[in-house]
């Protein structure tokens, strides 16, 4: 009897040690897995990245509503489809405030740019020709130079400069458009839709950009 007894407190030990060596293993197994954090990188403009540009244009504004029973409808408006631009303001080099939508209906060109730019600096004289061809066709050149004011005065003297010309000193309005690289150009419909835009410049651009002009000022709706 006693030596039963014995055989299975002995029998009893042992499987409760064999369990618990078994759970320390468990834990120390457990200890040694990793886990990974999958984050998405951060995409930045270039200007040979076409697919990274067409990003930025979808993400501004809000897309055109549809009118009511219009659904299926074939469509005449040739800028169907696009994004509406994001309103803001800002002072000119003299202190006026000028607000973009106070344009609309008219085709607006809104150029980020600073004076330390080099690019931008070639682009200029293009904007300035552009105006001069086609202000009285209803074009309007914004442009916004993410500098001092004092800079951007002065060389929007040097280079006469006869647009619109804006200062966004703390780069607030940039930085609500993403604009990582200068100069960026945007090109606005008669509707306030934003039918292009452009990173960097080349001289090789400037017959597009006058096409691109041209056919926006052409629209009909």
């Amino acid at each position: 009897m006693i030596r039963n007894m014995i055989n299975f407190i002995f029998v009893l030990i042992l499987i409760v040690g064999i369990n618990g060596c078994r759970e320390k293993n468990n834990n120390k197994d457990n200890s040694n897995i990793d886990t990974v954090e999958v984050t998405k990188p951060e995409t930045s403009l270039n200007i040979k990245d076409t697919t990274n540009i067409k990003d930025t244009t979808e993400q501004i504004g809000e897309k055109e509503e549809k009118e009511p029973g219009t659904e299926g409808a074939v469509k005449e408006d040739p800028g169907a489809g696009r994004k509406y631009f994001v309103d803001f303001q800002l002072p000119d080099i003299k202190g006026v405030i000028h607000k973009v939508s106070d344009y609309k209906g008219k085709v607006i060109i809104v150029d980020f740019w600073a004076t330390w730019c080099p690019p931008c600096k070639k682009e200029i004289p293009h904007l300035i020709e552009f105006y001069n061809k086609y202000k009285d066709d209803g074009l309007v050149i914004i442009g916004v130079s993410l500098d001092r004011r004092d800079k951007t005065v002065e060389m929007a003297k040097r280079f006469g400069i006869n647009y619109i010309c804006l200062v966004d000193e703390r780069g607030q309005v940039g930085t609500m458009f993403g604009v990582r690289s200068i100069p960026t150009t945007f090109f606005i419909d008669k509707k306030f839709r934003v039918a292009k835009v452009q990173v960097g410049f080349t001289e090789a651009w400037t017959s597009q950009m006058d096409s691109t002009i041209r056919e926006l000022i052409e629209e009909k709706y």
